[in-house]
């Protein structure tokens, strides 16, 4: 058998177990990757940006007054600064983000404090789920990482599955014309 036939040969058995090793985490990949393409026009993926009554140079609401503002909504959980994940201000949109520790999101006007939006974060768990690393570090390495590699191995094997044959083919057409 020559070199190239076993090649297609082995190709497919290894595309076939590859899909089968790696269709789980590879879903879970799909799924997410799709919800997140998504999160612009889902405000339950992630919240819809908001805007203050007026775009500020420098917020009217202080960085103390905004955790302030947090600690009053129950459903921030907020009591210190340990809780709050990122807290931007957003000049253009005159805005304070805050990104909280229990995935919630909040936005308050800079210049008046109040609350324009609070919202569950889903985007954040999206992306723990996608990179797999809300599984932990070694799920991460040790099969989405590995998953990774199968689609490649998975993307090269079908290339060769789908031109392999067409080459063949055509090396045997001008053969045949040579003769």
């Amino acid at each position: 058998m020559r070199l190239r036939q076993r090649f297609l040969i082995y190709s497919r058995q290894w595309h076939r177990w590859g899909a089968l090793l790696a269709s789980a985490p590879l879903l879970l990949t799909i799924l997410t990757g799709l919800l997140l393409m998504q999160r612009g026009q889902l405000d339950w993926v992630q919240p819809a940006a908001q805007s203050g009554q007026t775009k500020l140079v420098a917020p009217m609401v202080s960085a103390e007054a905004a955790l302030e503002i947090l600690k009053t909504l129950p459903e921030a959980e907020v009591q210190s600064w340990q809780e709050v994940s990122q807290l931007t201000y957003r000049p253009a949109k005159g805005v304070w983000q805050a990104r909280l520790k229990n995935q919630h999101e909040v936005q308050l006007d800079a210049s008046t404090g109040k609350v324009l939006s609070s919202q569950y974060r889903l985007s954040t768990l999206l992306i723990q789920l996608h990179e797999g690393s809300w599984f932990g570090k070694p799920v991460m390495y040790w099969v989405f990482f590995p998953s990774g590699l199968i689609l490649l191995m998975l993307w090269l094997t079908g290339l060769w599955l789908y031109f392999g044959p067409l080459l063949q083919r055509k090396n045997r057409h001008r053969k045949q014309q040579e003769t």
